[in-house]
């Protein structure tokens, strides 16, 4: 089977470039070589796609559904009814969270220790081993796509981190699931980190709803 690499629309240098950094990250710390650098970033996207799956499947009238990516974003879905937007675009919302060791990167200025992979985290790795075959990428180590991406969404965070500035914010589109950024706080003399879906996840929730309308 041919590997089918997922296509970096945009951000395509910077998102190479996090790759790269991954690699060598998961090589040194995890004796992990993956080839090429891209290959990183297709499993990222199948594995943030895994969890939107997961939170899709749980989400419910009664309240958010969401689930913790390595430490780096919260991934919900919440429910509302009775206003225009409802009307419009789903009764489903999705949204993104900077996850504490994002908060944690941007607070101190400087890499941190990667947090230990729950048993969540492996279970959305187990159902991206399937995604990750029918691209005919041959991995069959849950722990070792969890470190992945892993290491993928905290070079991320180092990135925009590093490349922070009080006159603009610094943001980034990952692979159209996740727009994520570092923006200044003049009232408070700090900076921030944020997160937002990207347009697929918005697609993939409101397809979801509509779905369930039906």
């Amino acid at each position: 089977m041919t590997i089918k690499l997922v296509e970096i629309r945009e951000d395509q240098q910077r998102i190479v470039g996090i790759c790269k950094a991954a690699q060598e990250r998961v090589s040194v710390d995890d004796n992990i070589d993956v080839s090429p650098a891209e290959g990183l970033a297709t499993v990222a996207y199948e594995y943030l796609s895994e969890a939107i799956s997961v939170v899709n499947s749980t989400k419910s009238e009664d309240g958010s559904s969401e689930v913790d990516v390595m430490g780096i974003f919260t991934l919900g879905i919440t429910y509302r009814q009775g206003d225009d937007d409802a009307e419009k675009e789903g009764n489903y919302t999705p949204y993104v969270k900077p996850g504490p060791l994002f908060a944690l990167i941007v607070k101190e200025n400087q890499g941190v220790e990667a947090l230990d992979i729950t048993e969540q985290q492996l279970k959305i790795a187990q159902g991206t081993l399937r995604r990750l075959k029918n691209r005919g990428i041959a991995l069959d180590d849950a722990t070792s796509i969890a470190k992945i991406t892993r290491a993928t969404l905290i070079e991320l965070a180092l990135l925009l981190n590093e490349n922070r500035s009080q006159s603009e914010d610094e943001e980034i589109n990952l692979l159209q699931l996740i727009d994520a950024g570092v923006s200044y706080d003049e009232e408070h003399s700090e900076y921030i980190p944020y997160a937002r879906p990207g347009q697929e996840f918005k697609l993939l929730v409101k397809d979801d709803d509509a779905t369930e309308e039906e």
